[in-house]
């Protein structure tokens, strides 16, 4: 080959080098990838809030076992005397009222937490529970108290009051602020409740922080419970109790069949 064909040859391996892509190649290509993003955003999304709520929750769960722990040392099982907390006027026939719910969780838990904002009326701590799908919001009667801690997360605490034998406590760990625009809370998703059953640790003497099992229920009707409306009055405290459930029976991680999305 002569230099004039071996200097064309050349030419041509450089030209199709040199070659770039059509403006169609590019479209179709960035076409292609929001498909893909279209697709898998939503679900990585999804994943970073259940990560963001396991992780808030736990970390509730283990300030309040902590606070629990600290009264119970402090004030031995029967922490709640008789002659402070025995009767009140304004309790409902079950002995549950706002204002116990205040005064003894101001009086025994409030120092162990660090709280930034006090809801000090009913209507104040009133909140709106609604289920993950449409349906119409329900208010919570006004029987607990709450407080927002300086992590953001705000504990609703509701105290019963009976007798000796029986009384529980019963905490509310919603993951945002109470506000006048917002108080609607998704249960299973904004709202999770543990509860403290003191006739059933009376024996142990340990205020242990503890979600009621159903062993009669299959673990399929707790999932159904966790988004049905069905659950009220199987348990009183409805959906958000068994949204708890599943994930208490599984160590306090977010099963991958959570009914609830995020």
């Amino acid at each position: 080959m002569n230099f004039r064909g071996r200097e064309a040859s050349g030419n041509k391996l450089l030209n199709k080098k040199n070659k770039g892509f059509t403006i169609a190649e590019v479209l179709i290509t960035l076409g292609i990838i929001g498909i893909v993003a279209a697709m898998t955003f939503p679900s990585m999304l999804g994943n970073y809030r259940k990560k963001v709520v396991g992780n808030k929750l736990k970390v509730t769960y283990s300030m309040i076992s902590q606070a629990l722990q600290k009264v119970q040392g402090i004030y031995g099982l029967d922490f709640v005397p008789d002659e402070l907390f025995s009767t009140y006027d304004t309790a409902d026939v079950n002995g549950y009222s706002w204002e116990l719910s205040r005064d003894v969780f101001e009086h025994y838990f409030a120092q162990h937490f660090n709280i930034v904002k006090r809801y000090p009326t009913k209507n104040d701590s009133s909140i709106m529970l609604a289920g993950a799908s449409k349906d119409a919001a329900a208010q919570l009667q006004n029987i607990h108290y709450a407080v927002t801690l300086n992590n953001g997360v705000t504990l609703g605490y509701q105290q019963q009051y009976q007798s000796n034998v029986h009384s529980s406590m019963t905490w509310f760990v919603m993951l945002k602020p109470i506000t006048k625009r917002d108080n609607k809370f998704i249960e299973g998703k904004d709202v999770f409740i543990f509860r403290v059953e003191r006739s059933n640790w009376n024996a142990t003497g340990n205020m242990i922080l503890t979600v009621k099992d159903y062993p009669e229920l299959s673990r399929d009707k707790i999932k159904e419970y966790c988004t049905s409306s069905s659950a009220f009055p199987y348990d009183y405290h409805g959906r958000a109790y068994f949204c708890t459930l599943l994930i208490f029976k599984n160590g306090l991680e977010i099963p991958d069949d959570y009914p609830v999305r995020f």
